[in-house]
């Protein structure tokens, strides 16, 4: 069984290699012209012949660059959301968690790899692993160490049957990789292997400098992704179920790979390939008229140059030169120049059309901000916009790599994280703060949660006497549901600013009661605008409760005030009346009868 296995996977990698040489060729020139390599070997050599001079206008450089800087400025950090309502607060648990993970792995120096692979050859990968420690690797493959079912048409390999990686490592390397599989590797390097695979022209070994070709590859066996690792000559790891698992318990591949396009023969490329035409067009266009401004085509009878032809050539194409003739000849008749001007004025405006359509093409000049004409505004953002259309595609499929990456990342959590453990998030620069996941609660400390401290009631209670009672495991990575979501971030900086421009004209038109500070902070392009934000609102929280004490104050002064007044004022009444009532006592005393 395991031979026949082993059959299979070489066959698969195999025939990769030989269905995909046309297609890992055109990549190879894709990758060429972005390096600044446009010339053939070939053709230099027939320009050196005519001394036409090679010239290179690398527009595809800029586009290339530009939608380099483009990822990243738009990248946004994971967030996770609950797929109930049970799960609410575990959703912070989790972006946490994911955000943690990004930092301790690079994430932002591997998807960089990856997106210049996937930007240029057209294909990139990763491979989300556990180490010894159980932390979380990710590792970036380059492109021409990956293969993949070359029959899968989907551009994030959905379809794919098997994915692999291919090593190549020294003899000494392998075997202190591979305990225990000398004879394997030996064998390898030593050829001797069956004949069922001596008519393919795929390169296992080097027996010059010792080295073994090793495919790690993932493969599909009765439905199930397994892992393994072989040479030609035998298995050094031998085929398993993968140890990864998906969300489900379900094992799962571990390489993340994407394409940027592919067409119908299954062919894998990527942003250069629709550029490659006009910027031929451009370099040759560029130099023949070079060519043509430099030399000087000549008409002459044998009489009219005493030192021949060739040397007169030479000399009419020197911006000083001097040519001799015969005495008697002619200019005009005996010999003359034949003019040039009109074919170079052709070469000329085929350059311009030639520009003007690989300018257009992906990444536009607007959007670039290369363009010279004075455009208006509508029109930059119209150009903008078509620019943006067009390479719409190719950042979708970067943010669904992005999606795919952070769903391992939390299906490796899920499955190795079993243990209380604690995570430093770094969000705030001033408060880090950390987060705990699988944490047991106990009774005490749920009390002291809720009420602040333990009130005297509960100062005997046994359930926190030692050792504490658990109550609740809390952040329970395993029972957690989430959906993770990459944030979108602003096309370009451009929309962002002229936003900004257009509210800050506004607050100063019509006040700040009518649009707030801190909505015309959110749009800037400060640093630290977030926590500035914060600070401000916690700065007005702070005033709004200065007011409101103030006014209380205020409130409580003046009921004191009218109490006072009304106090007195009663004082006052019952002075008047008391001194009513005695004068009142005293008319009537005056008012009796005399007695004998």
């Amino acid at each position: 069984m395991n031979d026949e296995l082993l059959t299979t996977l070489v066959d698969y990698f195999e025939d990769f290699e030989e269905q995909s040489r046309t297609a890992r060729k055109l990549s190879e020139q894709d990758r060429d012209y972005a390096d600044h390599k446009q010339w053939t070997a070939n053709q230099e050599a027939a320009l050196r012949r005519r001394k036409q001079p090679k010239t290179i206008n690398n527009r595809i450089r800029k586009k290339v660059n530009f939608l380099r800087g483009l990822e990243r400025q738009s990248r946004t950090d994971p967030k996770a959301f609950p797929r109930t309502p049970g799960h609410e607060q575990d959703a912070d648990a989790v972006t946490d968690s994911l955000r943690f993970v990004a930092d301790n792995t690079s994430l932002d120096k591997v998807r960089s790899a990856f997106f210049d692979n996937y930007l240029v050859e057209g294909t990139g990968g990763a491979e989300v692993t556990i180490n010894k420690k159980k932390e979380i690797e990710l590792k970036h493959v380059q492109w021409d160490r990956l293969f993949w079912d070359y029959h899968s048409r989907n551009l994030d390999f959905s379809d794919a049957r098997y994915k692999g990686i291919i090593v190549w490592m020294d003899m000494d390397e392998a075997k202190a990789r591979y305990k225990g599989k000398t004879n394997v590797l030996d064998l390898s390097l030593s050829g001797a292997l069956d004949d069922t695979y001596e008519d393919k022209p795929v390169k296992w070994s080097d027996s010059k400098r010792k080295r073994v070709r090793i495919a790690q590859i993932y493969f599909k066996h009765n439905g199930i992704w397994h892992l393994s690792h072989f040479t030609r000559s035998g298995f050094l790891e031998a085929p398993t179920p993968s140890p990864w698992m998906d969300d489900e318990g379900i094992p799962e591949c571990g390489i993340i790979m994407q394409s940027a396009y592919v067409d119908r023969d299954g062919h894998r490329f990527g942003e250069p390939r629709f550029m490659i035409e006009q910027q031929d067009a451009v370099n040759k266009r560029e130099s023949k008229m070079l060519h043509l401004v430099n030399q000087r085509q000549t008409y002459g009878n044998q009489r009219a140059f005493p030192e021949g032809a060739r040397k007169a050539k030479t000399e009419i194409a020197k911006p000083d030169g001097h040519v001799e003739v015969n005495a008697g000849a002619k200019f005009g008749e005996d010999w003359g120049t034949i003019p040039t001007g009109d074919m170079a004025a052709g070469q000329f405006t085929l350059l311009q059309e030639a520009k003007a359509e690989l300018d257009q093409t992906s990444v536009n000049a607007s959007l670039t901000g290369s363009d010279e004409r004075a455009l208006s505004g509508r029109a930059i953002l119209a150009q903008q916009s078509g620019g943006q259309m067009e390479i719409t595609p190719l950042m979708d499929g970067k943010r669904e790599w992005e999606n795919r990456v952070y769903r391992q990342f939390w299906n490796r959590i899920k499955q190795f994280w079993t243990e209380e453990r604690w995570i430093r998030v770094t969000d705030d620069e001033k408060n880090i703060k950390f987060v705990g996941l699988n944490r047991t609660v106990t009774v005490g400390e749920q009390i002291e949660q809720e009420m602040g401290s333990i009130p005297e009631q509960f100062q005997n209670d046994p359930r926190l006497e030692m050792p504490a009672q658990p109550l609740q495991v809390e952040n329970k990575v395993s029972e957690m549901d989430i959906d993770i979501i990459v944030e979108d971030a602003p096309d370009t900086v451009t929309v962002q600013q002229e936003q900004f421009e257009v509210v800050a004209r506004l607050a100063e038109a019509y006040g700040p009661q009518n649009v707030p500070f801190e909505e015309v902070l959110k749009l800037s392009s400060l640093r630290n605008k977030d926590a500035f934000v914060e600070r401000t609102q916690g700065n007005e929280e702070q005033q709004a409760q200065a007011q409101a004490e103030q006014q209380k104050q205020q409130v409580l002064q003046m009921e004191a005030f009218t109490a006072n007044i009304e106090k007195i004022a009663a004082e006052a009444f019952d002075k008047q009346m008391s001194g009513l009532k005695k004068q009142a006592e005293a008319e009537q005393i005056q008012n009796q009868p005399a007695t004998a």
